[in-house]
């Protein structure tokens, strides 16, 4: 029933705090998935290879860097490797489903939180090796 399916999807998107992270993470990563299903924007193998430049948002590249690359500055990211961090950290962490305050990976959690945000938001320029084919929808008469 696609009522009751979208009414709990609802709530499932409304209920988030910031209290858990795991949740905060899990919404935007729900988010970015169904961006990604609805608008097409490019195909499986363009999105493989689209890259954020992290430096349009302040802190991005810095949380990037601190947390995934060991303190190594990369000021670029793939977008593949940014959401298969999210997933990494979602499905592998210890913890289960709960990241409260004073977790140690708090940080990580929240890092992967804001660079989906951001990326959902269109706070992200994104770099092609070549540019994607044009997708038109369809003109309702």
């Amino acid at each position: 029933n696609f009522n009751a399916d979208y009414q709990l999807l609802k709530k499932f998107l409304h209920d988030s705090r910031a209290k858990n992270m795991s949740y905060m993470l899990s919404v935007q990563f729900l988010v970015t998935k169904l961006n990604f299903q609805l608008h097409q924007w490019c195909s499986q193998e363009e999105t493989n290879s689209l890259r954020l430049l992290l430096t349009d948002v302040e802190g991005a590249a810095e949380c990037w860097s601190y947390y995934k690359k060991w303190g190594n500055y990369t000021p670029v990211a793939g977008f593949t490797e940014i959401t298969s961090w999210a997933n990494q950290l979602l499905c592998g962490h210890t913890g289960g489903n709960l990241i409260l305050p004073g977790d140690p990976f708090r940080g990580h959690f929240e890092c992967a939180k804001e660079l989906l945000d951001a990326f959902n938001n269109n706070g992200f320029r994104a770099l092609h090796d070549q540019p994607c084919d044009v997708i038109y929808p369809p003109i309702n008469p």
